[in-house]
């Protein structure tokens, strides 16, 4: 892998992960596009970095509903972010071998994709029927920056991030419909998305840093440009996101998956994939 590949999956990771198109199956793209070559699992290593400086955009993005869940008046929220956790926690634990093998090879990504495609139509036309477009809601407290979710709400959204390990299923826009679907305000729901992708990155982290056998083989000064690229990009991915939240305008990212999937099923049959 070059030093501008490093920066361009970076820019792909930072401005895919909190668009609902999945950074983790254009990363998979990507890889196959660029033709790089890497070991496995210091590749997998990369990505996981990837997805840590994205996490740090998280962080400085959203500071204060990061900062207000530490407070007395907000630590049920901070339960209900170790509850939406936990079930990506467990799929990590007792399938991470076989999602990895997923991400080898990108025969499936046209099905994931459309998938993703399908929620999030499904989501715009619940949500504007119901007329939660405007995203009232009289039980939220304007002075609280804090994500205000019910439990079942974070049960549900935990659930969505557990399926969105497969590459090819967005991790936000699964979240985020799921939660919405479940009668969340989508400001709440997008700020409590992206919060809760943080502890499942670092447990990531931390388990493909204990796999690595030889630390030699990795190049830092690549994985830190990617990083810095992934952090750069998140930051403007985040703000964009939310925006696109507040018109629940998700159709033009399922027209975009619907003709990637179209894409890719031909590559297939042409026999380049």
């Amino acid at each position: 892998m070059t030093w501008w590949q490093s920066i361009l999956l970076g820019i792909v990771q930072g401005f895919t992960e909190f668009l609902p198109v999945s950074s983790s199956g254009h990363l998979v793209l990507a890889e196959s596009l660029f033709g790089i070559s890497e070991d496995a699992g210091n590749l997998m290593f990369y990505f996981v970095m990837l997805h840590f400086a994205t996490a740090l955009a998280v962080v400085v993005g959203l500071w204060r509903p990061i900062r207000s869940l530490f407070t007395k008046t907000n630590w049920k929220t901070l339960l209900l972010l170790v509850l939406a956790t936990v079930p990506a926690g467990i799929v990590g634990l007792l399938l991470n071998d076989k999602v990895e093998a997923v991400f080898g090879s990108w025969h499936w990504l046209w099905i994931f994709f459309l998938i993703t495609a399908v929620l999030l139509l499904v989501t715009e036309f619940v949500c504007k029927r119901s007329k939660r477009v405007s995203g009232l809601n009289n039980l939220i407290d304007e002075t609280n920056p804090a994500p205000q979710i019910k439990w079942w709400q974070a049960l549900v959204m935990g659930g969505a991030q557990a399926v969105a390990v497969l590459p090819g299923i967005s991790r936000s826009g699964s979240t985020i419909c799921s939660g919405m679907l479940a009668g969340g305000d989508k400001k709440s729901v997008a700020d409590f998305s992206f919060i809760m992708s943080i502890p499942v990155i670092l447990a990531s982290a931390v388990l493909e840093m204990i796999k690595i056998e030889s630390w030699s083989g990795i190049d830092w000064f690549q994985v830190a440009l990617g990083m810095c690229a992934a952090f750069a990009c998140g930051l403007l991915a985040i703000k964009w996101m939310l925006a696109i939240i507040r018109k629940v305008n998700y159709k033009w990212f399922a027209v975009y998956l619907t003709l990637l999937s179209v894409l890719l099923i031909a590559l297939q049959f042409a026999g380049v994939a």
